[in-house]
């Protein structure tokens, strides 16, 4: 299929999610979370493909802005291991990479972040540790 049709059947996909979400929200029995969290996947691939076939490459996300944004999903302040699972989520709805080695690429993030860290780079002070060695990361008052 060329990029045309994928758009096309993206954009349906999303009106069919979008009266399920209505059908939830007038007391249907959907989940509406994973409804919502689909229509804004399905968006994100439709902006892409149509920017691919305007001769446009995707916008790469860096490690750090996904590691802000993930922390800030899940409320400001999170474990390592939360936010190792929402980073994934968010790097696998834009369709970015993901390997063997992105943990250990998340974990270098926030230390390299994070003057606390024996690993500051001096590259903007981002994130803190809460409680040292507990796992426990949030994001800095002037970050969020």
């Amino acid at each position: 299929m060329n990029q045309h049709v994928h758009i096309s059947l993206l954009d349906r996909c999303s009106l069919y999610l979008a009266e399920l979400a209505q059908i939830h929200a007038d007391g249907g029995g959907l989940g509406s979370k994973s409804i919502e969290d689909d229509l804004r996947r399905l968006d994100r691939w439709r902006d892409q493909l149509s920017q691919r076939q305007a001769g446009r490459a995707p916008r790469v996300g860096r490690w750090v802005d996904d590691v802000i944004a993930a922390i800030t999903d899940l409320g400001g302040e999170a474990h390592l291991s939360e936010i190792t699972h929402r980073v994934h989520r968010i790097r696998q709805e834009a369709m970015r990479s993901w390997t063997r080695h992105s943990e250990a690429t998340i974990r270098d993030t926030l230390e390299c972040h994070c003057a606390e860290s024996e690993n500051f780079k001096g590259r903007g002070d981002l994130f803190e540790m809460v409680n040292k060695g507990s796992g426990y990361w949030r994001l800095k008052k002037d970050c969020e």
